[in-house]
């Protein structure tokens, strides 16, 4: 088990048995959060974004691909040219010299490439990311404002983690899932 999500579910039982000994009236509420995402309008957008991102990096991992077809086109024939038996000793030289000179020009290339789909990749990675936590800080002051406003000590997230861990909420109630009233929130916050 992660220690992080360890930590929230000792964190959590904690508190609803600190409530509970207190005699506290603990208001504990759940959200569906990638619900209230996917009701999010810039997830749509975000989405698009993030396809016409692929969709570049796609053709240009293709223009490299045929650059390396050249390449790799141009080593056979340097190879073909050195090994051919009707050369001369010097002119041999000169076509292994040019051979060499293409095998490093492709290793680089090779190089290269590799290293921009890596540049590329963690571009794209990243965007997805910021895309992401921007949507969820927009979400979570959503749902902080209601909380207060309803009374809600505790607002947890319903939903298992992407790594397919279970979440934290093993049942929630339907009585205490708020995923709709913060999608309608949402949306009467970004219809303006």
């Amino acid at each position: 088990m992660n220690r992080r999500h360890g930590g929230v579910r000792v964190l959590l039982a904690w508190l609803v048995a600190s409530g509970v000994a207190y005699g506290a009236d603990t208001k504990i509420a759940v959200i569906e959060l990638q619900a209230l995402i996917q009701a999010h309008p810039d997830t749509k957008p975000n989405a698009a974004l993030l396809e016409a991102q692929e969709k570049d990096m796609e053709e240009e991992q293709e223009q490299w691909l045929d650059e390396s077809e050249v390449l790799k086109k141009k080593f056979n024939e340097a190879q073909k040219a050195a090994n051919n038996p009707a050369l001369s000793e010097e002119a041999r030289d000169e076509k292994v010299k040019d051979l060499q000179d293409t095998i490093a020009a492709l290793r680089d290339f090779e190089k290269n490439f590799r290293e921009l789909r890596v540049t590329r990749q963690k571009e794209f990675t990243d965007r997805n990311r910021r895309m992401y936590l921007r949507t969820v800080k927009e979400i979570r002051k959503i749902v902080a404002k209601y909380a207060e406003k309803k009374g809600y000590a505790i607002v947890l997230n319903a939903d298992d983690f992407p790594t397919g861990e279970l979440g934290a909420v093993m049942y929630a109630s339907d009585s205490v899932n708020i995923t709709s009233n913060i999608a309608e929130l949402i949306e009467k916050e970004f219809s303006k």
